[in-house]
């Protein structure tokens, strides 16, 4: 009888982490129809190669940033969209962003803003004889347009007016006003563009049903266990700061040293900050993200994400393996620059280092900052916290806007599992969570992982199938 307790107890257990396992159901989203708006995806790809040859280049150092090009986009706009530009109102924020409002037929129901920002990263310097095509060219081939901006982020801003055109042209009204934001800082992270416009729109009292802006894509060959592509839809951001450490040092010939110079003091902080990673948590995002890929899954690892309250260790060990693994599961430290000595045989006065951090949900920059001195020890070193964003709010799954998103990509894309995902990068859609509880982060297009690598990197391009899908996805979003 003994023998038998211990035999069964364990079967018994084996069998209710399996019917956990097995109540867990893809959830289901009624597909939207997309409105019968007569569209032109090759006129879009020229727009979007006009829009690339403006170098509307964001530099961290402003006195680098030609606004003059912000300028020359906006009236490319204003020529490539003369029924937007006539219906619309328009309104320049700050001398180089965008806001617009689009009137729609029901004043009952809440607005919605639609992102996206005007901006793009530069060409890393020696790298522009790397691209098959110059990356400023705007080059239409047979299938895709490529340059810089092609996939982050001209390719949503002009299918966003896209859309709007064609159904401005064929006199189909949004069913309610529908705003169009489009900063000119996102890259670069200042306080100039999306902020003012957030701004303007507090003042004018108006809250949305919803935001929408750049973030996940239908995503091929995306996770292990999953056969079928993956639409992710951000519900949050990490948070970000750059930390800034300093250390001084005795001046001098580098003959005569003395046993710790400022460089070798923070070369040892940034040493330690790289072997003293922060815990790993699975936050409430990354539970509601494989809580909708479990049921997608084989048996094995359906059984495992089932029942995260039990094999959470384990979890947290495997996923981790991997950099973006681990970006979803702690908050990150990545040392990018380093200064000391202008000479190699002069002793350092000062040397600093910078340290991009991206905060995961539950901490904030005060426990980050805990965690680096502790790491650290070295009261010589001093550390500040520059263009601090805290983590973003986390927003519902279950809001009008989440569903209609999901609707609309269930119509273009019905083999995708949707996703519910952290947004481990950063977008400007953070700027306006005091407008709406319910934030979205989804760019219309698919890709492979591959394709996921160029949005900052060489031959950055669209496929001209992508730049349809995108005009049909918001022609189907500003009809409800």
């Amino acid at each position: 009888m003994n023998c038998f307790a211990v035999i069964s107890v364990p079967v018994i257990f084996m069998l209710f982490l399996a019917a956990r396992a097995m109540k867990v159901k893809e959830k289901h989203f009624e597909s939207i129809i997309i409105p019968s708006v007569k569209i032109n995806p090759a006129s879009a790809a020229k727009k979007i190669s006009g829009a690339v040859k403006i170098k509307t280049i964001g530099y961290d150092d402003i006195a680098k940033t030609d606004m003059k090009a912000f300028r020359d986009f906006a009236r490319y706009l204003e020529k490539s969209f003369p029924g937007v530009h006539r219906l619309m109102k328009r309104e320049v924020i700050n001398g180089a962003s965008l806001l617009y409002r689009w009137n729609g037929k029901d004043k009952q129901k809440k607005p919605v803003l639609f992102c996206a920002h005007i901006d793009v990263v530069p060409v890393e310097q020696g790298t522009e004889g790397d691209w098959k095509y110059p990356p400023f060219s705007g080059k239409v081939t047979a299938d895709s347009v490529w340059g810089r901006g092609t996939q982050d982020i001209k390719n949503q801003l002009i299918a966003l007016l896209e859309a709007a055109e064609s159904m401005i042209a064929q006199k189909v009204v949004p069913e309610r006003d529908i705003y169009f934001a489009f900063g000119h800082d996102e890259e670069t992270r200042r306080n100039d563009g999306a902020d003012v416009i957030a701004g303007r729109l507090q003042e004018m009292g108006i809250s949305f049903e919803y935001v929408l802006d750049e973030g996940g894509s239908v995503i091929d060959n995306a996770v292990a266990g999953v056969n079928r592509p993956i639409a992710f839809i951000g519900i949050a951001e990490k948070g970000f700061v750059n930390v800034h450490l300093a250390a001084k040092g005795e001046m001098g010939h580098s003959s005569m040293p003395p046993v710790h110079t400022a460089a070798g003091t923070i070369s040892r902080a940034v040493s330690r900050i790289e072997s003293h990673s922060c815990s790993l948590v699975i936050t409430p995002p990354v539970k509601v993200m494989f809580g909708a890929l479990a049921p997608v899954m084989g048996f094995g690892r359906k059984l495992f994400l089932s029942n995260l309250w039990l094999f959470a260790p384990l979890f947290k060990l495997i996923f981790a393996r991997t950099p973006s693994g681990a970006a979803f599961l702690r908050t990150t430290m990545a040392p990018t620059m380093l200064q000391g000595s202008g000479a190699p045989n002069v002793l350092p006065q000062s040397a600093s280092a910078v340290v991009n951090a991206r905060i995961l949900h539950g901490e904030n920059s005060g426990t980050l900052r805990a965690h680096m001195e502790k790491i650290i020890c070295d009261r010589s070193v001093s550390i500040e916290m520059h263009q601090v964003y805290e983590p973003s709010k986390i927003s519902p799954v279950d809001s009008y806007g989440f569903r209609r998103t999901a609707g609309v990509i269930k119509t273009l894309w019905p083999e995708a599992v949707i996703t519910p995902y952290p947004v481990v990068g950063g977008t400007d859609s953070r700027k306006y969570e005091e407008l709406t509880d319910c934030v979205y982060r989804f760019t219309p297009m698919r890709l492979d992982n591959s394709g996921m690598k160029q949005m900052h990197g060489t031959n950055e391009h669209i496929s001209l199938r992508n730049i349809e899908d995108s005009i049909k996805f918001y022609t189907a979003m500003f009809a409800g």
